[in-house]
């Protein structure tokens, strides 16, 4: 049961993520007369600035094909983000999302970079990076399905089409980069994962372990001759050992 609602509170703010998203979109097809793609970045334009907080918002109206190309991805990598590092998401996607865009506008060619695919980029590219420097076998799995699910994004780092804004997916790949580097002692130390228990306390826990089963063998046997309802053994005696994450 915990884990079903860690998932589903997981997907709460991918969720509201991408529908805010839409909702940019349809009152951009609503109401083209507000410009909303003059919102986006605009390299070494004063003006072109408030892109690096609103171009994520802002799709092409051509078709539907760029909003949903980035909607899927930004909801399932931002949910592994939050399934995987739930307290890293904000301050990493925010310096993904400014520091993506600041590099466009100092280094992009002169056109309107708009969508939310340098975000994306950077949530991909610091989940496999992360994974990769935790040797943590549920991370370096989470690593491996991007790479499997997403491994076609490398090549969109490429100015291979001209439409494209490749220096948005360049500069959020290298910002998730840095984060991913950033963090790296702090958060994916193989450390913190590789507690060691002591010898003695391992005998002493097989040992009551195997004097707790005679006293349920024998408790078992006595509830059988009364017909008694009383509570099981197992209510009453049971150890759970847990290998706990060190916390900071």
């Amino acid at each position: 049961m915990k884990k079903r609602e860690s998932i589903f509170t997981g997907m709460g703010i991918p969720f509201i993520l991408v529908f805010f998203i839409w909702c940019i979109h349809f009152l951009n097809l609503e109401f083209p007369e507000l410009h909303f793609t003059e919102y986006g970045v605009y390299p070494q334009k004063i003006s072109g600035l408030r892109g690096v907080l609103f171009s994520p918002f802002i799709h092409d109206t051509s078709d539907f094909s760029h909003i949903i190309g980035n909607s899927i991805p930004l909801f399932v990598l931002s949910w592994f983000f939050i399934l995987s590092y739930r307290k890293l998401f904000f301050p990493v996607t925010v310096f993904i999302w400014l520091f993506s865009g600041v590099c466009v506008w100092l280094a992009g060619r002169e056109s309107y970079h708009i969508g939310a695919s340098g975000v994306i980029y950077g949530l991909a590219y610091f989940l496999f990076f992360s994974g990769v420097f935790s040797k943590n076998k549920r991370q370096i799995a989470t690593s491996l399905i991007i790479a499997f699910s997403y491994g076609s994004m490398a090549w969109g780092i490429f100015p291979l089409e001209e439409k494209i804004s490749w220096e948005g997916h360049l500069f959020g790949a290298i910002s998730g980069i840095i984060m991913a580097i950033y963090y790296r002692q702090k958060y994916f130390s193989p450390d913190k994962y590789n507690l060691k228990v002591d010898p003695a306390f391992e005998e002493y826990v097989e040992e009551y372990n195997a004097q707790l089963k005679l006293i349920k063998e024998e408790e078992e046997e006595e509830q059988t001759q009364n017909h008694s309802t009383n509570t099981t053994l197992d209510e009453k005696y049971t150890i759970f050992f847990e290998y706990l994450r060190k916390e900071e």
